[in-house]
């Protein structure tokens, strides 16, 4: 059986989402503490809301405001003082200077400083559809570690039930040995069964524990604290829509009728499918930036001078531009145009990626809900009945010890198996909440 390991799944979080305090928030959805039953979509909005983590991504956000602002913003005229020694002197005998002040200026500005902007936009909406995919991605990753520190805490309490009826056991055959009906060797075996199970079920309440407190550190806690969950493996707190909720109700859900619907909320909500598209007309919006760039209009310069000198006051006017003889940019011309088609190679591999997302998660909760009904259930209260009339074999001296520890293994293994199948269905209804990209406040 295999569980997703914790410090890889907060790794992920502790970079997106740094640490916080995560009873600053105002949002009356939210408990007021972390001592509070959490389901898993308060799990989600706590770690979105943690302050640090708004922080950052507001940080991020209007340092592409900013970026965008000063595309707007006009150049500053450049001004010039010269004083120059013509070598000649005034009736006075003083060196007579010529002195000169210059006010230089681009008229032609606009030119370049309106398709800037055009770029510096499509850069913040591209900046604001990546914070939106990064919270989704904060809130898989929560959702991932809540229902490993459920699953966890469950194999804990079924490895509780192996330990009692291992002592059962141990006490059962201590009472056949002083029947006679049994010796020695029995009860050592008995005694190592129960240690085993202890051994197991400490290891998986570890577990538990070390999942618990992690997940306090990405919801907003200060310290590492012990959290209370809600089992939630029906996923009932999670966003989806009706349609979804009414094809989860059925008792064997039609993957067909359902999927079209999904794939067109998906490829309307996705953030990663904004962020291409942002990308795609940033680019084209370089590249546009760059043709202006061909001949260089903007780079047209007007200065107006006075002369000053002892006999009198001048006037100047100056233009200076490029001459386009050797370089018509054609470098960052032809860079422009290959950041365009690796933008819109990026689009078509989101939207693939989009629909496979949604079509995987479908049938993972499909086929894990199917094999949680029709097999994995029968099959524990099978091997329920078949312990049992193990355990009354033995007691009748019909069967061995051995019989029934491997019937009471074979119990265990079972329930584990329901375990793990109610946290991959759950898992599985996780990801195709956030496969749709469907907001959880």
């Amino acid at each position: 059986m295999k569980v997703v390991t914790q410090a890889a799944v907060f790794l992920c979080i502790l970079f997106i989402a740094p640490k916080g305090d995560a009873q600053t928030t105002t949002s009356p959805d939210l408990p007021q503490s972390l001592s509070q039953p959490l389901s898993v979509a308060q799990c989600i909005r706590l770690a979105q809301a943690s302050l640090p983590t708004q922080r950052t991504q507001q940080g991020r956000l209007h340092a592409a405001e900013a970026q965008l602002t000063q595309a707007r913003t006009w150049p500053n005229p450049i001004y010039t003082y010269t004083a120059q020694d013509i070598a000649l002197q005034t009736a006075s005998g003083a060196p007579l200077l010529l002195q000169q002040h210059t006010l230089s200026f681009q008229p032609l500005f606009a030119y370049a400083k309106q398709q800037e902007a055009s770029v510096a936009r499509a850069n913040l909406e591209r900046t604001a559809a990546t914070l939106d995919e990064e919270r989704r991605q904060i809130s898989l990753a929560v959702g991932r570690a809540y229902y490993d520190v459920l699953l966890a805490a469950r194999l804990a309490t079924v490895e509780e039930q192996a330990v009692a009826a291992a002592h059962e056991l141990v006490i059962g055959t201590e009472l056949r040995v002083g029947r006679g009906d049994a010796g020695q060797l029995e009860v050592t075996r008995a005694h190592a069964e129960e240690l085993e199970a202890r051994r197991s079920a400490e290891l998986w309440l570890r577990r538990s524990e070390l999942g618990e407190l992690a997940l306090s550190i990405a919801l907003g806690a200060t310290m590492p604290q012990r959290l209370q969950l809600i089992e939630d493996w029906s996923g009932g707190s999670l966003p989806l829509p009706v349609s979804v909720r009414a094809f989860m109700a059925q008792p064997e859900g039609q993957l067909e009728s359902v999927r079209p619907a999904l794939r067109a909320m998906a490829l309307r909500q996705r953030p990663e499918l904004r962020q291409a598209a942002a990308e795609l007309r940033q680019a084209e919006e370089q590249r546009q930036a760059e043709l202006r760039r061909t001949i260089p209009l903007a780079d047209l310069q007007v200065s107006v001078a006075a002369r000053i000198t002892a006999v009198g006051t001048g006037a100047l006017v100056a233009a200076s531009a490029p001459v386009s003889i050797f370089d018509w940019n054609q470098g960052p011309r032809r860079r422009a145009l290959a950041q365009i088609e690796i933008a819109r190679a990026a689009q078509m591999r989101s939207e693939r990626q989009v629909l496979l997302d949604v079509d995987s998660a479908l049938l993972d909760w499909q086929r894990a809900n199917q094999a949680l009904g029709h097999r994995v259930r029968p099959l524990v209260q099978a091997r329920e009945l078949a312990l049992a009339a193990t355990r009354r074999q033995f007691q009748a001296g019909v069967v061995s010890l051995l019989d029934v520890i491997t019937a009471q293994r074979d119990l265990l293994a079972a329930r584990r198996l329901e375990t793990q199948s109610s946290y991959e269905s759950a898992l599985a209804l996780l990801q195709l909440a956030m496969a749709l990209a469907v907001p959880v406040d």
